[in-house]
């Protein structure tokens, strides 16, 4: 018996090659390419047969990428969710000096329902405890003061206590010095929205 037989033989018996039968209603891979010799298309008809079971094991394999990937995100995907859950963790008094909180800097309204929130710095850079910020009816801080926050120790001020905004208020903050105004009228309290990096709430 030649090489060639052989092989066949080897082939025709293997049982990966019976569990799989060859589609009738398809193309032998061989049939297509004749000029192969006959060893070369029995490989041909054993990848052809061994076809069905890789296309299976892609699925599984697909599948298990899948569960390793949500067993490792969903602990990252809970830690964001209760580093940002709403209202559930809004503290419902006042910011105030003997307290701290977290995030100085970062826009407070994302994850909390605040009416008027944000974060005091010194010149400096350093955040500002203790500094006040006012919301008034008039620019210049004259007229009604509508509301009064004091920063918290970590430099945040915030409150939930409703807010008229109407056609806009006017702020100030002060820290032990000077008060310093904003001219223009705001209609939101979400102070860190717009007091990004380059343009920080100071006060003096």
């Amino acid at each position: 018996m030649n090489v060639e037989s052989r092989h066949l033989e080897r082939t025709l018996s293997d049982p990966m090659h019976k569990e799989f039968p060859r589609d009738a209603s398809r193309p032998s891979c061989a049939a297509s390419i004749e000029p192969l010799s006959h060893a070369s298309m029995c490989g041909l008809e054993r990848f052809h047969c061994f076809a069905p079971r890789v296309e299976v094991g892609w699925r599984c394999l697909r599948t298990l990428i899948r569960m390793r990937l949500l067993r490792i995100l969903s602990p990252a995907l809970l830690l964001a969710l209760a580093a940002c859950s709403g209202d559930g963790d809004t503290p419902s008094t006042p910011s105030d000096p003997v307290r701290t909180s977290h995030n100085a800097g970062r826009d407070c309204l994302q994850c909390h329902s605040f009416s008027l929130a944000g974060t005091v710095y010194r010149d400096d850079g350093g955040v500002y405890p203790g500094a006040v910020v006012r919301l008034t009816t008039r620019p210049g801080g004259g007229s009604d003061v509508v509301a009064s926050v004091t920063a918290d120790a970590s430099g945040n001020f915030y409150t939930s206590e409703p807010v008229s905004w109407g056609d806009g208020l006017y702020t100030d903050v002060q820290g032990i010095g000077a008060r310093r105004l904003m001219e223009a009228p705001v209609t939101g309290g979400d102070c860190n929205s717009c007091h990004a990096a380059q343009d920080r709430i100071r006060a003096d």
